[in-house]
């Protein structure tokens, strides 16, 4: 068998080589059906012109030529890939027989289907390129001359009586061969330019197609790798694309929200970004939107498309989830309040505590001397009760500016809300509140177990001071993977969307019983042990104030103890 180079499938390797293999298949029964059509309109219409012997002969070139090529195809479809070199020689080897038998059917050398021989050459230059339009003319030019010698010197009988071929001169003998074995060279020759031509040019499209694939396997993995989200929009507003960083801002599915309609799937961006078929500059904003339940703040720049000639190319649009930037920066301008305030009530509250206690002192030392029943004894008892209060509240401001440093052990975060549940109980802002804990057992961390546990009493008052004394609250210790949550539910009024970005300034209350300390002095605390703090909450539907610390295994903090 030639040895061929087998190069990519576009360029003739062996997927290439099936194709080529399945098409010539076809081809050449198409030829041996037009043959036999010829044959049987020419029998009935010059019966005398034919004789049995030649009738039959052509008759039962179809079913054999059918018949292998049956054989072929089966070959080609059930076996190895190996085999298909294999099958394209003895496809080549058998449309030459077919030609020769044609020939020697027809009269031999001066037959009229000489020319058979070179579609044999030309399926050879296609399957094997120039070994193969080489192989095919030798193989041709052999069989041609053994036709055409075998008539002429009695070696073969005709096909009919006839047909029996004119004995030739010697010189004309050679000619017909030499011009015959020629032109099979010549074609040979321009069939495997042909050939090799197309080898090459597939080869150059494959490579050209290789560098396409690669190129846009880059890109994907370039848009799909990057931390922003980005979206394209078709001039009617329909998604053409959405990355995977963009399905997880936005919680999307691609195959849900592709050509599904911006506007119907996220209203706030569509309605930010405009008339996505004719922009007009690039867009840059900030929008909130309810994505999985929860309010985010997402940056988005909107970019118009290049065009594809005169239609609109629609918008591009890049963004991102802001929610926790915005988040730590809110972070960052409350520590930077919470520090200058804290300088100043550490200052104030020595200031003030000194001469306090003088009043306090002299007061009560006025109210002794006074006889029993005087009316100015309930005004002294006001003075030191107020005087109290303060002293209550310098407390509280020393607490704030001056936190004691945290003793941080090995704590049960569900006996710290067990143990801050029962000390709220206690107390009369809780008498008409329904409390309910869910808190299983052995959630551990570290941490000060007396800080922890005030600043849950802390978020306890406040939800009861929120509903007035009235209503359920519901405290939930859960864990997930390293850390622990300590969340505080309650049924009130809930806090407006301008009071939640100052609810854990100091000093700022919306109620007027209150010192405005108690959740700073939980964020105080919550930050203190590497913790966060997050508040859900709408007007008139409850607030939910979650904590989440730092939580280990058991094993971990047996051997850290």
């Amino acid at each position: 068998m030639l040895k061929t180079k087998e190069g990519p499938a576009s360029a003739g390797g062996r997927p290439g080589l099936y194709r080529k293999l399945v098409w010539i298949s076809f081809f050449r029964l198409l030829v041996v059906t037009v043959l036999f059509a010829a044959t049987a309109i020419l029998t009935l219409t010059e019966r005398d012109a034919l004789t049995t012997p030649v009738q039959v002969y052509l008759y039962g070139l179809t079913p054999a030529v059918y018949i292998a090529s049956i054989v072929y195809l089966v070959a080609m479809r059930f076996g190895p890939a190996a085999w298909l070199p294999w099958i394209a020689h003895m496809q080549v080897a058998g449309d030459v027989l077919m030609a020769a038998f044609l020939v020697w059917l027809t009269g031999g050398g001066e037959s009229v289907f000489s020319f058979v021989f070179s579609l044999g050459i030309i399926h050879g230059a296609i399957l094997l390129y120039r070994p193969g339009a080489v192989f095919a003319a030798l193989l041709s030019a052999a069989a041609f001359s053994l036709v055409t010698l075998g008539l002429q010197l009695g070696l073969l009988p005709p096909s009919a009586d006839f047909m029996e071929p004119q004995a030739l001169r010697p010189s004309r003998l050679a000619f017909t061969l030499f011009i015959n074995g020629a032109s099979f060279l010549v074609i040979a020759v321009l069939a495997s330019y042909l050939s090799e031509a197309e080898r090459k040019t597939g080869r150059r499209l494959y490579a050209a197609e290789e560098g396409l694939a690669a190129l846009s396997a880059l890109h994907e993995r370039i848009v799909q790798s990057v931390a922003s989200g980005i979206l394209t929009l078709d001039p009617a507003g329909r998604i053409s694309f959405i990355n995977r960083p963009g399905q997880e801002v936005l919680g999307a599915v691609d195959d849900d929200w592709r050509g599904r309609s911006l506007e119907e799937v996220l209203p706030e961006l569509a309605g930010a970004i405009g008339d996505p078929s004719a922009p007009s500059r690039a867009k840059r904003g900030e929008i909130q939107a309810s994505l999985g339940g929860q309010q985010r703040e997402i940056g988005f720049t909107a970019t118009p498309l290049t065009p594809l000639g005169d239609a609109p190319g629609g918008v591009v649009v890049v963004f991102q989830d802001l929610t926790v930037l915005r988040q730590m920066e809110e972070q960052v301008r409350r520590n930077e309040r919470l520090a200058a305030v804290g300088v100043l009530a550490a200052g104030l509250a020595h200031e003030i505590r000194n001469p306090l206690s003088s009043m306090s002192g002299s007061v009560e030392l006025l109210k002794s001397e006074l006889p029993e029943g005087a009316g100015n004894a309930a005004l002294m008892d006001i003075v030191i009760r107020e005087t109290e209060r303060l002293d209550r509240l310098i407390d509280d401001f020393l607490g704030f500016a001056k936190p004691a440093p945290l003793r941080k052990e090995k704590v049960s975060f569900d006996r710290i809300a067990k143990e801050a549940v029962e000390l709220f109980r206690l107390d009369p802002m809780a008498a008409s509140c329904e409390v309910e804990i869910s808190a299983p057992d052995n959630v551990l961390g570290f941490g000060d177990e007396g800080q922890l546990r005030r600043a849950l009493l802390n978020l306890l008052l406040n939800a009861a001071q929120a509903m007035e004394g009235r209503g359920k609250i519901k405290v939930v210790v859960e864990k997930e993977g390293s850390r622990a949550r300590l969340s505080v539910m309650d049924d009130g009024p809930g806090i407006a969307r301008e009071d939640l970005e100052r609810i854990f300034d100091p000093f700022y209350t919306t109620h007027d019983s209150g010192t405005g300390l108690g959740l700073a002095l939980v964020h105080r605390t919550v930050e203190a042990h590497d913790g966060i703090i997050d508040v859900r909450s709408e007007k008139g539907a409850g607030s939910c104030f979650t904590i989440e610390l730092p939580a280990d295994n058991g094993m971990a903090l047996m051997e850290t103890g």
